[in-house]
């Protein structure tokens, strides 16, 4: 049976799980696990003060209850869930550190989502990839998606992209979570890369390279109509589409695109 501290350890490990989801992941069940008759009768006493205090617990944090009747001598009514109704509430239960971050993960969601239109999944992913990284490096990286989504900044190379309050070294750092997000969340504009810098060869589309990938990841056995790409990579050798594929698999995941 939980008392208050498991509870809450359950809702925290609930916030941390969910905190970068763009759809809601309230309310929250948690079960209280009610013992067996056995013990309730042994430890009636112990189990009456538990189910007090959640229950006088619940009421104060906004919390709500179900209950169960067991007899223990004559009918009770024990409590068997306690249910977070929304994260409002849920920010209240889990104490102020993680609360804090939990609002600035769902304002960070809140900046992608109107800063982009790419599927939610790959926010989140964004999001949650980049969590480490401290609120100012954040928000540079939301202006970054801005711009490479609205400019072709071909040839150029990252101390000549006009971006304000940028560096050339943090544009250029390669092989990090920051420029795998970026790229992930340009993917409706022209974002180049190759060996991990931006804007350097030839320029390839990010969406139609994922598209591509995406459509040769699931072979050729049946697929050709409802995947047009497989039209062309059918006619390709086994090992030249094998390479092909895992190429193109290699530079939508990391968002290094290089000119095959």
């Amino acid at each position: 049976m939980k008392d208050i501290a498991a509870i809450t350890t359950c809702v925290k490990k609930h916030m941390r799980s969910h905190m970068y989801d763009i759809e809601p992941a309230w309310p929250f069940p948690v079960p209280v696990g009610l013992p067996d008759q056995a013990f309730l009768e042994t430890n009636a006493i112990a189990v009456h003060d538990n189910n007090n205090e959640i229950r006088q617990w619940a009421s104060k944090n906004g919390c709500e209850i179900i209950t169960k009747h067991r007899t223990i001598g004559t009918s009770v009514e024990l409590i068997s869930k306690v249910v977070v109704p929304d994260e409002s509430i849920a920010m209240r239960v889990v104490g102020r550190t993680l609360a804090a971050e939990c609002r600035e993960a769902r304002r960070r969601i809140a900046c992608l989502v109107a800063a982009c239109d790419v599927a939610p999944e790959t926010i989140e992913s964004a999001a949650r990839m980049t969590g480490h990284e401290q609120p100012d490096d954040f928000d540079l990286l939301v202006s970054a998606v801005r711009y490479f989504r609205h400019h072709d900044v071909t040839g150029m190379t990252p101390r000549q992209i006009p971006l304000t309050g940028f560096s050339g070294k943090w544009l250029n750092e390669s092989k990090t979570n920051r420029r795998k997000a970026i790229a992930d969340c340009s993917v409706s504009k022209r974002w180049v890369c190759q060996n991990g810098r931006p804007n350097c060869g030839s320029v390839i589309s990010i969406r139609s390279a994922t598209m591509l990938s995406s459509n040769a990841s699931y072979g050729v056995r049946g697929k050709a109509k409802r995947y047009p790409a497989l039209n062309m990579l059918s006619s390709l050798r086994t090992k030249t589409r094998i390479r092909l594929c895992r190429r193109l698999r290699r530079a939508s995941a990391y968002g290094v695109l290089v000119a095959l």
